[in-house]
């Protein structure tokens, strides 16, 4: 998260200008989210809650437990669903509606 944060002022023009600017966002929102999204795997395994199916589940579950803020639960939902548009290399990526989230 530091190294994006050093690149968060970024104009989207730059950003959109620069491939190596590009990679580092993706890959390193990638990296993050999918590492806090296991976080909510292990906290759920941990507490024996109800297996989760996928990511928002986990956040559900992690959520309903008490571990996360409701209201932090349901923003943090979309993170699952951006992961996704990450990994997925055949899904292009909007810059410009990413951007504001």
């Amino acid at each position: 998260m530091a190294r994006l944060r050093r690149h968060q002022l970024t104009a989207l023009e730059a950003y959109l200008a620069d491939e190596d600017e590009q990679w580092l966002f993706e890959r390193g929102l990638h990296l993050a989210a999918e590492a806090t999204l296991d976080v909510c795997h292990h906290l759920s395994a941990a507490l024996r809650l109800p297996a989760a199916e996928d990511y928002t589940q986990a956040i559900e579950r992690v959520a309903d437990a008490g571990i996360l803020p409701a209201a932090f639960a349901a923003r943090f939902r979309q993170v699952a669903g951006f992961r996704n548009l990450l990994v997925q290399a055949c899904i292009e990526i909007d810059p410009g509606r990413c951007m504001g989230c």
